[in-house]
């Protein structure tokens, strides 16, 4: 019931997967410098303290030449999640929105996908303690940023729901709503409004599709719910509102 309350307000989205990567990283960045402004840091050591983004995103993603993202400290978190979502689409072969190591962002880290929760609860003992430059300039951006990587997580998560109902009912009318933007993105985002979908095709099991998509089994092996798991945990371990 939870993941259809969620599902009948998102947005879909192709750039969503790229944006994503680059929000994860403006979310880790910003992490790492309220981490690194108190003692015993444990965030991207292998970055020293001062790291610059762009020197950032070179040791997380371990590429080869230094990114020319931006020459701020504190950069805007969606100008320059748009501008890397750009570099990468622009470029043949670019590995900037590639995978990164989880490791080289905290050494403790699992997988991939339960990165941003971990990351998120290695701040929160520490929030309390941070200097008020660092709740001022670190620490609303990293929660912002936290927010649009799950704002665009399931809208992903709509959007490849969308697709099997497509499949499953070639000539299903499908119903959408505008959504408010997420800044970095360059088109307006549509959301998939599965109540309305059902009511204006009664003849198809539009529900039934939906509990089939997210039986008791299948969602441990959706990507996006991985993810979006995790994002949730982040978002309550640093007190997103």
């Amino acid at each position: 019931m939870l993941l259809w309350v969620i599902l009948t307000c998102l947005a879909a989205s192709v750039q969503g997967f790229g944006l994503a990567g680059a929000y994860e990283r403006m979310f880790y960045y910003y992490a790492y410098l309220l981490d690194h402004s108190l003692p015993n840091p444990k965030l991207a050591n292998g970055c020293p303290n001062g790291c610059s983004f762009d020197e950032f995103i070179k040791y997380i993603g371990q590429l080869k030449e230094l990114p020319q993202i931006t020459n701020e400290k504190y950069p805007d978190i969606h100008q320059t999640a748009k501008r890397m979502y750009d570099m990468h689409q622009s470029t043949p072969n670019s590995v900037l929105l590639g995978n990164y190591q989880s490791q080289r962002v905290a050494e403790s880290a699992g997988n991939v996908a339960n990165l941003i929760s971990e990351v998120a609860a290695i701040l929160e003992p520490k929030l309390q303690n941070l200097p008020d430059a660092a709740k001022t300039k670190a620490l609303q951006p990293a929660r912002d940023a936290l927010k649009n990587v799950g704002t665009i997580r399931k809208a992903n998560m709509a959007d490849d729901f969308k697709q099997e109902l497509i499949k499953a009912y070639p000539d299903i009318q499908i119903i959408e709503r505008d959504l408010p933007e997420v800044r970095a993105s360059t088109q307006t985002l549509k959301s998939l409004d599965l109540a309305s979908t059902a009511k204006a095709n009664p003849d198809f099991d539009v529900r039934g599709a939906y509990n089939e998509y997210t039986g008791a089994t299948r969602p441990v092996d959706l990507n996006h719910y991985k993810n979006l798991r995790s994002c949730v945990q982040a978002m309550e371990y640093i007190g997103c509102s």
